[in-house]
């Protein structure tokens, strides 16, 4: 059966499950609909908003001239199961390159991943998180205590440093070294730059994937996200291994400037907010986290009804 994209909900979701799976360095979750086209699956806990929050920060970053595949649609399986349907980019992630490739190859690509970065740092805002939603769907800022929406850049700091100053004062060793100051404003982030969500196409040009934790975050938050999530896979301690990881932190280094004292200060917070669940609450935690607030948009044919 050929796929049209004009196609029923039913018809779209059985076709997403009789498809097969795209393979990398393993197999992913996103689907092969065909060769133009995939369906990557939003499943995790606040689904409705991750879904839009993404296919938000894909329009907006095609707005401002990055290489990210084309949204089509956008189909609801149930309440905690939504497929983003979008362009298929023909070609390899950096991950499948990074082991053949050498220093010359990572300066290229090196260059080609800043100005990227720094089309996306010449958009700010004052209003924090998610393009749609406002959450801090975020592994470094989240721990257990949620953040309120749309958060401002001085509210952010606050909250950060309360973690690092008034969290379990009895217990836990002040940490003034490490003091976040506010910044003028957030920049749009991508906060999961790593060689998996980067694909190279046959022109050796640069497209990003992969935009589930994108949205208005600190300027160092780019940094700490290539070093938390970047060379997961290449874990083993060989001398080519080590080599690979070395790569890599001169690619961030270029490529996201430098931050090591934000990276140790959201390590600690990260830590601390995911141990201490008792004592005082912090300040600009969200108390108010039930049903969704991002409105459907007709433009992606929203919906399993038809």
């Amino acid at each position: 059966m050929r796929l049209e994209l004009n196609s029923s909900g039913n018809e779209l979701l059985q076709a997403i499950e009789n498809a097969p799976r795209i393979v990398t360095d393993q197999e992913e979750a996103t689907a092969a609909l065909s060769q133009s086209l995939v369906a990557k699956k939003v499943s995790k806990s606040k689904a409705h908003d991750r879904c839009y929050d993404e296919v938000m920060a894909l329009e907006h970053a095609k707005q401002i001239e990055v290489n990210v595949p084309s949204v089509y649609r956008i189909v609801k399986g149930n309440d905690r199961l939504y497929y983003i349907i979008m362009e298929r980019i023909q070609g390899k992630t950096l991950e499948q390159l990074w082991s053949s490739i050498g220093w010359f190859e990572t300066l290229l690509y090196s260059w080609q991943l800043r100005k990227i970065v720094k089309l996306m740092r010449q958009s700010v805002s004052v209003r924090g998180g998610g393009l749609a939603s406002g959450r801090y769907f975020s592994s470094h800022l989240e721990g257990i205590n949620r953040l309120v929406r749309h958060i401002s850049p001085t509210h952010l700091a606050k909250y950060l440093n309360w973690w690092l100053f008034n969290c379990r004062p009895t217990t836990l060793t002040p940490r003034p070294g490490l003091f976040l100051r506010p910044l003028e404003h957030h920049v749009f982030t991508h906060q999961d730059l790593a060689p998996r969500n980067i694909i190279v196409d046959p022109q050796d040009r640069l497209w990003i994937v992969g935009w589930g934790y994108a949205g208005y975050f600190p300027i160092y938050v780019e940094y700490t996200a290539m070093q938390h999530h970047a060379m997961d896979r290449v874990d083993n301690p060989s001398f080519k291994a080590r080599l690979a990881r070395w790569r890599w932190y001169f690619l961030r280094w270029i490529v996201a400037g430098s931050y090591p004292r934000e990276a140790r200060a959201l390590f600690e917070i990260s830590r601390r907010s995911t141990q201490f669940k008792a004592g005082s609450n912090p300040p600009y935690r969200d108390r108010k986290l039930g049903g969704s607030v991002v409105p459907v948009d007709s433009r992606w044919e929203f919906g399993l009804q038809d």
